[in-house]
This record gives structure tokens, sequence and C-alpha cells, in this order.
């Protein structure tokens, strides 16, 4: 009897076609979710999310991902930045706005109360 399978979309590794739960990254797989946009709200989340959505959108294995933004904090400090950046832009949940669209906004709506025009 052979078992169909399919690719873990978080660590790139081969998992029985019917698992709801990597066996090699511990990653939630929810049948029939697609990522057609930039999310943070991904199975497999650890901190904030980024490492996960950017593994979700390159189809490289998260863990590259998190090492890649450690390395760099520790060596020049451009990882955290870069980290903070992609959590400030991309949004948590499919229709929710990022951070910074939010942000911006609420900065906007400030002002015209102000008196400030902002367009």
């Amino acid at each position: 009897m052979t078992q169909t399978m399919k690719t873990c979309q978080y660590c790139c590794e081969e998992i029985n076609a019917d698992a709801v739960k990597c066996r090699f990254c511990g990653s939630r797989i929810k049948p029939g979710r697609t990522q057609e946009e930039w999310t943070r709200d991904l199975p497999g989340r650890w901190f904030l999310g980024v490492a996960s959505a950017v593994a979700a959108k390159t189809e490289i294995s998260v863990y590259f991902w998190r090492v890649l933004f450690v390395v760099t904090t520790l060596i020049h400090g451009i990882g955290a930045l870069l980290y903070l950046s992609l959590w400030a832009i991309i949004p948590f949940r499919t229709g929710d706005e990022a951070l910074l669209k939010k942000g911006v906004e609420k900065i906007q709506e400030i002002l015209g109360k102000c008196g400030v025009k902002t367009s």
C-alpha cells in the first residue's frame, strides 16, 4: 500500500498527504489553505510570525529564515531592523491592514483634527 505524500510548506520535508501536523518541523498544516497574500497568522509561528510568512511565500525552510534573521542581527544588526520592518508591513490575518498602514492612518486622523492637511 503506497501513501500519497505532499511537501510541508514550512520545512519542505515530505509528509503524508493527510497529515495535520508536520512530523519534522511541528507546523500545523491546514487542509485547503492557500497562501495568496502575505500574512503572519500561520501554523508554526514562534514569535511574531515573520519568518513563517517569509518561508510560506518563498518556499524556503522557516528554520533558514529564523537563523538568517538571528545571524544578521548579531553580525550587522540589520536582521532586527528587517524583521521589525516586515512585522510592521505584513498583516496578521487575511483582510487585516498592516500595522504600518494603521499607524499612518491614525497619524493622518490626528493631524486632520489639528487642522493640518495630509492629502
